[in-house]
């Protein structure tokens, strides 16, 4: 308390020299810098002595047992909801992949019809393995068709070929 009483006690003493000194300096820019000055020291005034003080508070809380099993809990169950929330973000990314897979296997010649399913590495998200079933009109050779489509994944996704698997099915 004594601490709080002096700070007061210097801030007030301040102000007071600091404004008869202001009324003695000119207006203009020396003005300015001798507010800032002023400012600077009363900031300087009290922040110090409060710090001070504050370094020598002892923060003691004295949390119980139960506490402890609370914040153990609260830890399990934030853990549980990651896990919930990357399978269902993991689940999203592999069905838009899945989406845009098949967005692309229709761009090969004469594929009227595609889906595809996609499975993912959990911790990576690298393609593990891709299932394409297309449907190809009956100008359009089904080895022509496989070979592009592999060739447009890798061209666009990077995917390996060898996780690629391509069925060609006749009709749309």
């Amino acid at each position: 308390m004594d601490t709080l009483t002096d700070i007061v006690r210097n801030v007030v003493a301040l102000v007071l020299i600091f404004s008869c000194l202001e009324l003695f300096l000119p207006a203009g820019e020396l003005a300015r810098f001798v507010r800032l000055a002023c400012g600077l020291i009363l900031l300087a005034l009290i922040i110090i002595p409060a710090g001070e003080a504050l370094s020598n508070f002892s923060w003691d809380w004295h949390f119980s047992r139960d506490s402890d099993q609370v914040s153990a809990d609260y830890e399990e169950a934030a853990n549980r909801i990651t896990l919930i929330l990357e399978g269902a973000a993991m689940d999203e990314y592999e069905r838009e992949a899945s989406r845009e897979i098949a967005s692309i296997a229709l761009l090969a010649d004469g594929i009227d019809t595609a889906d595809a399913v996609v499975e993912t590495d959990p911790e990576s998200g690298a393609y593990i393995r891709v299932e394409i079933t297309a449907g190809k009109n009956a100008e359009t050779e089904a080895i022509t068709a496989e070979a592009q489509i592999k060739d447009l994944l890798t061209r666009f996704f990077g995917i390996d070929k060898d996780i690629v698997y391509i069925e060609i099915r006749e009709g749309g």
